[in-house]
């Protein structure tokens, strides 16, 4: 499934493709940090988009790692929405 114009944003790093880093990536929080923000700023139905979009660019243990950590902050998410 392709995204609908303009619904995902590209989230980045400053040394995503550089060899050098000096850390391993794990990309558990890469997607984590994606779903995070999505489920911040988005609205449900585009949410859901953007999740079926990310769960088939990622590897789906991976994936299911990071909604996991994101079910962990489910009452911090609904506070966080709530004010703002």
């Amino acid at each position: 499934m392709e995204p609908s114009v303009g619904i995902m944003i590209t989230f980045g790093h400053i040394f995503r493709e550089s060899p050098n880093v000096s850390y391993r990536v794990n990309h558990a929080d890469i997607i984590f940090n994606q779903l995070y923000l999505i489920e911040l700023l988005y609205p449900e139905n585009k949410k859901i988009e953007c999740f079926h979009i990310i769960k088939s660019r990622y590897n789906e243990e991976k994936f299911n790692q990071a909604i996991n950590e994101l079910g962990k902050l489910k009452d911090e998410i609904i506070a966080l929405k709530q004010y703002y």
